[in-house]
């Protein structure tokens, strides 16, 4: 199986790694990856082998670097880009898209209860709790 570059892992890796990323030299294996990403004579974004090596570097000069937070974002974006993560559950677990933010780095990785609105079943943005009468407006 090819490895799989989309939107997804652009957003992950811009919007969570590198805003993680204190160390130069971590700094600068994510901007390899961007920059193989976006190499190719297409729109498309490239992908493939020499991605998940990429990935892998990154990974490793965030662990030279003693920054565990990066590491473990790097290996989530490898196992994501082999196929072992599937892209909601990806998504899900970072809340790269949606009306949330960034799920706080001391997160465990079990999911969180979002309030959802008894007519609509959509989450909750007026904040009210989950006990709101049928007739009360969301």
């Amino acid at each position: 199986m090819t490895p799989r570059c989309d939107m997804t892992l652009e957003w992950h890796l811009r919007e969570v790694v590198a805003k993680e990323a204190v160390d130069g030299s971590v700094k600068e294996a994510v901007r390899a990856v961007f920059t193989h990403m976006h190499s190719g004579r297409s729109r498309r974004r490239r992908g493939g082998r020499e991605l998940v090596r990429l990935l892998e570097e990154t990974r490793s000069a965030a662990a030279d670097a003693d920054e565990w937070q990066v590491v473990r974002l790097v290996q989530d974006a490898i196992e994501y880009a082999e196929g072992r993560i599937l892209r909601y559950d990806f998504e899900d677990r970072y809340r790269l898209f949606g009306d949330g933010g960034q799920a706080p780095s001391s997160w465990s990785g079990t999911p969180r209860c979002i309030p959802t609105c008894p007519r609509k079943r959509s989450p909750r943005r007026c904040g009210r709790s989950t006990r709101t009468s049928p007739g009360s407006r969301c």
